[in-house]
């Protein structure tokens, strides 16, 4: 939480400054949501662009799909758990969710990526200027903005949705 800058959707909610998207792979002659880019700059993380048909989350809620997680917290006021996970770092941990609905039989990517434009901006070598890109931009401010854009990813994997049983 410590690159966080914004609080979600006008509430008092961090933004985290990574988030986590489920990308469909191509299959046979349907295409897929995203295309690995050659990378060119050792230094900087890989990057995909993703396709007009992707299906984004919606970065505003980011807040809904990242937490921290620790043992011993119930009943404990917010200031106790902090000094509890300033004293003892290595006891929490932090999880990334994704806002998506699997398809049943479908291979899937998933992408960790940087949650701001700042972020974006700079891990893909760009002389950030401040004056233009807010600490509080987001890599996409409506699902439908993010179409088409290179995006940075500090890591990725690849997995399959099965027949029968899902995520949920």
């Amino acid at each position: 939480w410590r690159f966080s800058s914004k609080k979600g959707n006008g509430k008092s909610f961090w933004v985290p400054w990574l988030s986590l998207i489920i990308l469909k792979n191509k299959n046979g002659e349907e295409e897929g949501e995203f295309e690995l880019l050659k990378k060119t700059n050792p230094t900087l993380p890989a990057q995909i662009k993703l396709s007009n048909k992707v299906i984004l989350p919606n970065l505003k809620e980011a807040w809904r799909w990242a937490h921290i997680h620790t043992n011993d917290v119930e009943g404990k006021s917010e200031q106790a758990i902090e000094a509890k996970i300033a004293q003892s770092p290595h006891r929490a941990v932090c999880r990334l969710l994704a806002a998506r609905r699997l398809k049943t039989n479908t291979k899937y990517t998933a992408f960790v990526i940087p949650t701001y434009k700042l972020g974006q901006e700079a891990a893909m070598g760009i002389n950030l200027d401040l004056s233009i890109t807010k600490r509080d931009d987001l890599t996409w401010e409506k699902p439908a903005d993010g179409k088409g854009q290179h995006i940075p990813y500090y890591f990725k994997w690849e997995f399959r949705t099965g027949q029968r049983d899902d995520f949920e």
